[in-house]
């Protein structure tokens, strides 16, 4: 990557995560809570929902609030900056944003360790299916609604548009993780999966994106 274009990228993302810095701050409080009370309680269950939002509730910030901002894919294409590049930092961003949860998450997992003297292997399978699940959904919800963003398209019910795909992408990993348990599928197969379909709906939502945006007439 050259060094202009490496620059570039690094001050688009640093717009993104400093567009919503104060929702992570609140947020990542209220994961730790949920983290605490994992511990006091010897929950799997709570440490599971702690972990899914640590690493996935700043990526679904990131992208439903960002995008859901009044004209934002318009406002963009003002600035001094190519559309590709644009809609590179949008996806990316989106990835970035799994990163900051996960060293929250490995020191209450590592607490957990250290205080009840290890995990069982079936927990920690489940928790390999979380956290396919917590990153498939990531994936479907970016795949779905940055193309319709980048376009302009549906900007007249970009709410209503937002809601149907949080609801959508997650909903898509949810149910092939029903049909591993309806048909005894081990955790880690059912996490490939999540996985093997959530990973090319976004690169191909990522081209096309990248593609539509770069032609549309704002």
């Amino acid at each position: 990557m050259k060094p202009v274009t490496k620059n570039l990228m690094r001050g688009l993302l640093t717009n993104y995560f400093y567009s919503i810095n104060g929702s992570l701050l609140f947020f990542f409080g209220f994961c730790l809570i949920i983290g605490i009370l994992s511990l006091i309680t010897e929950s799997f269950l709570l440490f599971w929902a702690f972990a899914a939002f640590s690493i996935g509730g700043p990526s679904v910030i990131m992208i439903t609030k960002i995008e859901s901002t009044s004209n934002w894919a318009r406002f963009q294409v003002s600035a001094p900056v190519k559309r590709k590049n644009l809609v590179d930092a949008s996806y990316l961003s989106a990835i970035l944003a799994m990163l900051p949860g996960l060293p929250l998450v490995g020191a209450v997992a590592g607490m957990h360790f250290i205080i009840y003297g290890g995990i069982p292997n079936s927990i920690l399978n489940l928790w390999l299916l979380m956290l396919a699940y917590t990153a498939g959904s990531v994936f479907m919800l970016a795949a779905l609604i940055y193309p319709f963003a980048k376009t302009g398209i549906g900007q007249n019910n970009e709410q209503a548009l937002i809601s149907i795909c949080v609801f959508i992408g997650p909903g898509i990993m949810g149910g092939i993780a029903l049909w591993a348990t309806r048909f005894n599928i081990p955790p880690n197969t059912a996490a490939l999966l999540m996985i093997a379909v959530s990973v090319p709906a976004f690169a191909v939502s990522y081209a096309v994106s990248r593609k539509l945006y770069v032609k549309i007439d704002f």
